[in-house]
């Protein structure tokens, strides 16, 4: 279960989303001109996002940014729309009515947005970032073996693996060269040898 923080401003805009759309049906009904079907499609859509909204803040909150950024596009739209289209208004009311519905709806959707982020007060909040924090120190991770998750020991034995690994290639190259510059030193001697056999020769 969600804690209140989630679950008050989820329902508020779930809830105005419904009441400022329940008559949507008859606006369809009355509408005559494209215009005024499309702020009653505007209005259908706010009325809809807001309640999915509202369900992915409790049960889906990766989905919630992108459904509440759609809520409040769809209610600015209607409030720029509504007044021109069903009040005969100036398209200069119609904007100042949707930025001033926008500011609104914003304000709601970022409510929601920050009481839907993980909160330190949390006990699972605070497990996962002492595990994190845990894994970046090494000394730490070492201290603290017992108290890791199931999965956290897999890793570490993959880590570990992977390290022999490195070590492993490290050690064949430094091997490689050390048997290539073995094989310089002989070669070099041997091209020295006719030459010093020479000298003493040319001695005698």
């Amino acid at each position: 279960m969600r804690p209140a923080r989630v679950v008050i401003p989820a329902v508020v805009i779930a809830a105005l989303s419904a009441y400022l759309s329940h008559h949507v049906f008859d606006q369809w009904s009355q509408a005559i001109e494209p215009a005024q079907r499309v702020a009653t499609l505007t209005q259908a859509a706010y009325g809809v996002l807001g309640v999915l909204a509202a369900a992915a803040a409790l049960w889906r909150p990766r989905a919630l940014g992108t459904l509440l950024a759609l809520w409040v596009g769809a209610i600015t739209a209607t409030a720029v729309l509504a007044p021109v289209v069903w009040g005969g208004a100036s398209w200069f009311v119609g904007l100042v009515s949707g930025l001033a519905a926008g500011a609104i709806a914003a304000l709601l959707a970022l409510w929601c947005l920050a009481a839907s982020a993980a909160s330190l007060w949390e006990d699972e909040t605070r497990r996962r970032l002492a595990e994190r924090v845990r894994w970046l120190n090494p000394q730490a991770r070492a201290l603290g073996q017992d108290d890791l998750p199931p999965d956290a020991h897999a890793r570490e034995r993959s880590a570990a693996h992977v390290d022999g690994r490195a070590a492993r290639r490290r050690e064949a190259i430094t091997g490689a060269l050390s048997a290539a510059q073995a094989a310089g030193r002989v070669c070099v001697a041997m091209a020295e040898r006719p030459s010093d056999r020479a000298g003493a020769a040319g001695a005698d």
